[in-house]
Parts: structure tokens; C-alpha cells; sequence
């Protein structure tokens, strides 16, 4: 039988670098013939016909092309690096959102889900700028250290010297921001009252509509000015009573589930805090100090700050109670200014339920019941970012009760002896505003809320409440709730 031979080259024997394809053009330029010059530098001669015509680029690769492109790759690349250098280390999570962002706006074609990239492209892109996998596994190791002293203090070295980079160490404090959110209950829980002698329980009675709680985010100044806050609903439209009862120049946000997401940070930038500055004639470049933990960092907002002279600084992560103002010097009397505001109102209207559309001009009246001027300019002062001193920080309160091994924040405060360690370490460990949908959910009802928190609620649920008290168990969890949105399939293009 006749055995019929391969034609053609090994594929592996078909490698050559750019110096001998440029040699080899070369050659063919001098007169030498495709043949011999093929076979010299071992190089397809369609490979070097297609290259001498122009029909290919001369540094074009092998294989197919990316589907950003290498410019955009290379934006993309830069925006990781400015990122982290500012105290925001960019997550692949937050990588992949920012390139479907940056697909959507342009309306290119590709290959992606939802122009979402998955696994594939995240390894290929890394493999494409090898000066990434040191930086990302810096920004991993860096966002989990434990808290100490020395810690926050070479924050400062760093913050010192990208200030004194861009000649902003001494500045105004009306030039010096920073901005945080915080859950407000419809329903705050109650203080001491008066009740009949002998009465052991005095209860307040609310509706399930009163056990929410709406997110606000607040702004302000080193000067002692607050900007117009932005209160976000969980609503796809806001309803025109909830806009008509607002108070004039505050923000009115949307998003499925009321948090601060990555598109209402930025909306609130561009729509609230960059016209108020130029309201008011602010001086340019501003410094506007944010959580480093937030993910809300995306190439579109760090775009937009750089043309608009607004410099980002992250704040060392899990260290919001020692370096963010809003969390040490307003969140709490604010919290209280609330309480006694929704309080009264209800007394006045007898109890009735606070709707929604009131929330705004509650909040406004509590605010207006406040010192803000001092308050701020006492937590700019405190934290030690106006005037800029990490001496300023009272490092021997912080550390002298505070367990560093245990991530810091927005947390719910505790009292001692009254809970077991164990409730105690993963309480501490959940932040205020999850907490508090956590404790709305009834004693007997199953958990509805996000699922990536069904894990963490019924964990809390099993120590907060034995089951022995409780009508629900964790064997209710709906386990088949929860997805994860990041799993893609692995057959994807680079």
C-alpha cells in the first residue's frame, strides 16, 4: 500500500524571531530567491511573500489578534497602576468590570457574555503584561494585613510623598474631601422611656416596612463644609413624591439593592460633588479621601477625576475608624440626631409609619440640629489628615482595646459580657449596614436578602439566636440561591 507522505513543515520546526524575519526581507530585497531564503531562516515563504507585499504588518504576531486592542490593553494597564499607587489596589473583579463598561460604551462586537471577560482573558491579559501578577498579588497581600501602628504611619510616609508630588501637602482645607456612606434605620431602636410602674417590657411597635434601612452618602470638607448628600432607594424608577419631597440640591440614587455600587459613586462625582465645587469656586486640584476598601474604583471614574484635577487617596483599608473623618467625628452624633428626629415625628403623627418620601427632609432637620463646621474640621483634625500629621492619630486609644488581628470599620458597637466571644468576633467582623438587615429579618423568617450573604446571615443567625429559640434552623438555607456571577465558561477568546 502506498503510504502517503506529509507535505509540508513541522509546525515546530517553523520558529523564527523578529531580527530573522527582518534579515530575511532583507535578503529578499537583495535578489535572493523566496526559496533559498525560506529555507536559510526557516520561515514560511508565504509568511515572508505576504510580508514583503504588505499584506501583513511587519511586527504583527503569530495568532489572532486581542480583542481590546493593544492600545486599550495598555490604558487599562496604566489605570492599574495609578490606581494602586493612590491606595486603591485593583481587583481582577474590578478589571473585568471596567473592560465591560469600557464594551458597552463603545459598542464593540466581541465574543464575551454580556461583554463581560471571563477566566481565559483575565490569564491571557496577564500573560500579555507580566508586570501585572506582582502588583495584583502586592494589592492581595496589602488589603489583609492586620492594623498596627506602624502600619498607619507608613501609610502616611506614602500619602506624604504623593502629595508633595503634586504640591498639595499644604493646602486650604476647603480643597481637602472625603466621602462616606452610612445605613439609616426607618425605625431607630429605642431609648429609655417612661412606662406604668411595674411594667417590666416597654415595646414599640413598627410595621415591616420600618425595619428597613436607606444608605446615604455624605460628603464634606476640611474647612467644615458638608456637600448635598445622595440617598439611594432600591427602586428601578423613583417615584415622583420621593423627588418633589427632597430637599433642594441633595442627590437621589437608584440601584437594585440601595448599597453604593461602582455607577451611583461615580454619578454622585460627576453630578453632585464636581458641580458644588465649581458652585463654590473651589481652588483646583482637590484631594477627596475615600475607603480603599470600596470597589467602586473604575476606569471611567478615574478618568473622570484626572480631567477634572480631582485626586483620589485611599484610605488604609480596615482603618475607617481611625483615618476617615465621616466615620470618627459625624456618623455618630448624626446617628443620634436621628434617632431623637424620627422620635419626635412619631410622637407629633402618633406613631404613624415613616414613609419613604419624609426620609430626606428628616435627615435634613437632623443634620441642621448639628455643629457640622467644628464636627468636621474636629474629625479632619483627629484623623490626622488636616493639617497632614500622623501624630495626630491617638495611636494608645486606638490599639489600647482594639484586637489588630481583626478587620476595622463601620462597626456595630458592643457591650461587654453580654454576648458570648464567639457572637462577638463574627459580629465584629459584619458591617453596620449589612448588620442591620440582618436583625430585620424575622426571628421565624427564612433569609431573602443578596445571596452572597446567606452564608454569613445564618451563621450569625445560629449564634445570635440557639436553635432551640427559634422557629427556622440553618437547615432552611437556600442553598441552591447562590450563584456566583463571575463563573464563566473557560472556552473564551482572548
Amino acid at each position: 500500500a502506498r503510504v502517503r507522505r506529509k507535505r509540508g513543515k513541522d509546525k515546530e520546526g517553523e520558529k523564527y524571531g523578529q531580527g530573522d524575519l527582518e534579515k530575511a526581507l532583507e535578503s529578499l530585497e537583495n535578489g535572493n530567491s523566496l526559496r533559498s531564503v525560506s529555507k536559510k531562516y526557516n520561515i514560511p515563504r508565504t509568511t515572508l511573500l505576504y510580508k514583503k507585499n504588505g499584506t501583513r504588518s511587519l511586527k504583527s504576531k503569530k495568532g489572532p489578534e486581542c480583542v481590546l486592542g493593544a492600545g486599550t490593553e495598555h490604558e487599562l494597564v496604566r489605570w492599574v497602576f495609578y490606581m494602586s499607587d493612590h491606595g486603591f489596589p485593583v481587583t481582577r473583579h474590578q478589571l473585568v468590570n471596567s473592560v465591560q463598561a469600557i464594551l458597552k460604551k463603545t459598542g464593540q462586537k466581541t465574543p464575551f457574555i454580556d461583554n463581560k471577560p471571563g477566566r481565559s482573558w483575565l490569564k491571557s491579559f496577564e500573560a500579555r503584561h507580566p508586570e501585572l501578577c506582582e502588583r495584583f498579588s502586592q494589592n492581595l497581600l496589602y488589603t489583609r494585613a492586620s492594623l498596627s501602628e506602624e502600619k498607619i504611619r507608613s501609610w502616611f510616609g506614602e500619602v506624604k510623598k504623593t502629595l508633595e508630588s503634586e504640591n498639595l501637602l499644604e493646602i486650604d482645607g476647603s480643597r481637602i474631601y472625603n466621602c462616606a456612606e452610612s445605613a439609616f434605620m426607618m425605625s431607630p431602636k429605642g431609648e429609655k422611656v417612661l412606662v406604668r410602674k411595674g411594667d417590666k417590657t416597654a415595646y414599640n411597635f413598627v410595621n415591616n416596612d420600618d425595619k428597613e434601612c436607606l444608605t446615604v452618602l455624605f460628603g464634606g470638607n476640611a474647612a467644615g463644609q458638608l456637600l448635598p448628600p445622595m440617598i439611594l432607594f432600591n427602586y428601578k424608577r423613583i417615584p415622583r413624591s420621593v423627588a418633589l419631597l427632597m430637599p433642594q440640591g441633595w442627590g437621589c440614587g437608584h440601584t437594585e439593592t440601595g448599597w453604593v455600587t461602582a455607577q451611583s459613586f461615580y454619578e454622585w462625582l460627576k453630578n453632585i460633588f464636581y458641580p458644588w465645587l465649581q458652585t463654590n469656586k473651589i481652588e483646583f486640584p482637590v484631594i477627596l479621601y475615600v475607603d480603599g476598601h470600596v470597589s467602586h474604583m473604575t476606569l471611567q471614574l478615574s478618568d473622570h477625576c484626572r480631567e477634572k484635577k480631582i485626586v483620589l487617596i485611599g484610605l488604609y483599608p480596615n482603618a475607617t475608624h481611625i483615618l476617615q473623618p465621616m466615620d470618627v467625628a459625624v456618623f455618630r452624633p448624626l446617628k443620634m440626631a436621628w434617632s431623637t428626629v424620627v422620635r419626635d415625628w412619631r410622637v407629633e403623627n402618633y406613631a404613624a409609619r415613616l414613609q419613604r418620601d419624609l426620609f430626606g427632609g428628616l435627615l435634613k432637620k437632623a443634620l441642621d440640629n448639628l455643629d457640622l463646621e467644628s464636627i468636621l474640621r474636629s474629625g479632619f483634625r483627629a484623623t490626622g489628615l488636616h493639617p497632614f500629621s500622623a501624630d495626630a492619630v491617638n495611636y494608645a486609644k486606638v490599639f489600647k482595646t482594639t484586637d489588630s488581628s481583626l478587620p476595622h470599620g463601620d462597626l456595630r458597637e458592643q457591650s461587654p459580657g453580654t454576648e458570648s466571644a464567639e457572637e462577638m468576633s463574627i459580629e465584629k467582623r459584619i458591617l453596620t449596614q449589612v448588620l442591620v438587615m440582618f436583625e430585620a429579618v424575622d426571628s421565624g423568617s427564612p433569609w431573602n436578602g443578596p445571596g452572597e450573604l446567606a452564608d454569613v446571615f445564618y451563621s450569625w443567625r445560629s449564634l445570635t439566636y440557639p436553635p432551640s429559640n427559634r422557629e427556622v434552623t440553618s437547615s432552611s438555607h437556600p442553598q441552591s440561591d447562590i450563584n456566583s456571577e463571575t463563573q464563566v465558561a473557560d472556552d473564551e477568546p482572548t
